[in-house]
């Protein structure tokens, strides 16, 4: 996936020198404002790559990442409807200049039952959904019991009234509180049966639990806190419990955990 020219250019002159080819796809934005080139200079940007032989345009493809910034289900509409809108003034264009468009990609857990009916869109990769979580039940994507992923953890302590402390922190919770602009999200997790907890701080090994009101919480209590972001809660281990109701069926263990190391390190 492709926005850049100078980062093209590097990539062409890798492929020229190992004979191959390198197909990609030109990165539209469709309102996040991270990567992408703007849907109306995709023409643009596919002719200033023409010269680069070892580059194959296939297609275009999009993240609508700022549905994030959403506060419930009533406005995913119209991230959805700028999602389509960029991919198909990106689409139309380049097709209109005589490009040849295999792939036309766009992924995100909350708009995908928008871009699942689009005529334009032929793959589709959200990611989110595997788990679901609190940025997702935020925005009523998801509920409590379709969230796969949760914390288990032990309540360690009550030093003062209206607190409690959980030995799970922000190296198994994140500190992600919605990465772009979530404001219904409320602490670091969603606390499992107890609407009167807010996780409202972590430090690296534990958690502080904050009482609205009155609590049947005591010392050596289990909570299940489902994470507000599942995908780098899931990162920070080494290993999953799979669960079928009560019952622990196996360990899962993830598989790139630690991959950003070398084999040559000692």
């Amino acid at each position: 996936r492709l926005d850049d020219i100078d980062g093209a250019k590097m990539i062409n002159k890798a492929a020229e020198e190992a004979g191959v080819k390198i197909n990609y796809t030109i990165i539209i934005d469709s309102g996040l404002n991270r990567f992408g080139v703007q849907p109306e200079k995709a023409v643009d940007f596919a002719n200033s790559l023409k010269e680069l032989r070892g580059l194959v345009l296939k297609g275009v493809s999009t993240h609508p990442g700022h549905v994030y910034s959403a506060q419930s289900h009533r406005d995913l509409p119209k991230y959805v409807e700028d999602e389509r809108t960029a991919i198909k003034k990106a689409v139309d264009s380049l097709k209109g200049a005589g490009y040849a468009l295999e792939i036309v990609s766009s992924g995100s857990t909350p708009t995908f039952f928008g871009a699942v009916t689009d005529e334009n869109i032929n793959i589709l990769h959200p990611g989110n959904y595997v788990f679901n979580d609190y940025i997702q039940m935020s925005t009523d994507i998801a509920t409590e019991s379709e969230c796969a992923l949760s914390v288990y953890t032990t309540v360690i302590s009550h030093p003062t009234e209206g607190h409690y402390m959980c030995d799970a922190g922000s190296k198994t919770f994140g500190l992600d509180k919605g990465a772009h602009g979530n404001a219904s999200i409320k602490g670091y997790g969603y606390v499992k049966g107890h609407p009167e907890l807010t996780v409202s701080s972590l430090s690296e090994e534990v958690g502080k639990l904050h009482v609205e009101g009155s609590t049947s919480l005591k010392v050596g209590d289990k909570l299940e806190i489902i994470p507000n972001h599942a995908c780098s809660s899931a990162n920070l281990t080494g290993y999953l419990i799979g669960c079928r109701g009560d019952n622990v069926e196996r360990l899962i263990k993830i598989d790139l955990r630690g991959n950003s190391t070398s084999k040559n390190v000692k």
